[in-house]
């Protein structure tokens, strides 16, 4: 899938708390899988709109890094693709972005903008990656 954190001031990242079954009280980024002939920053820009309804350019998205997740004791293999958008560089700046709202509150308890350091301070079962 395809994981997008649209970053604030280069210290802040959107995340929310997952709901349901699978992965229910961790922490995650807006995200999902790919459409047939999507591109990853396609993907990354429409999978936010979706989620929280902040809407950026697919332009403005690049890979971050790429991780090799085996799970389910092997019988799960996935790829995810992490990508990021410098909110400074969307058109109106970090001042532009609206207040995310939670558009699948089936899924997720809400968003919030977190700073890096109160991320690195979670203990790491706390993230759904």
């Amino acid at each position: 899938g395809v994981h997008g954190a649209p970053f604030a001031a280069d210290v802040e990242t959107l995340v929310g708390e997952r709901k349901g079954s699978h992965g229910a009280g961790t922490l995650a980024l807006p995200g999902g899988h790919l459409e047939p002939g999507e591109g990853w920053a396609e993907c990354a820009a429409r999978e936010l709109a979706e989620e929280t309804g902040i809407e950026t350019p697919v332009d403005a998205w690049r890979c971050a890094f790429v991780s090799n997740d085996p799970m389910q004791n092997g019988h799960k293999h996935y790829i995810t693709i992490f990508m990021e958008c410098d909110a400074r560089l969307l058109p109106g700046g970090i001042a532009a972005i609206p207040e995310p709202k939670n558009l699948e509150p089936h899924k997720c308890n809400g968003w919030s903008w977190r700073e890096l350091p109160s991320l690195c301070a979670e203990p790491r079962d706390r993230f759904f990656m």
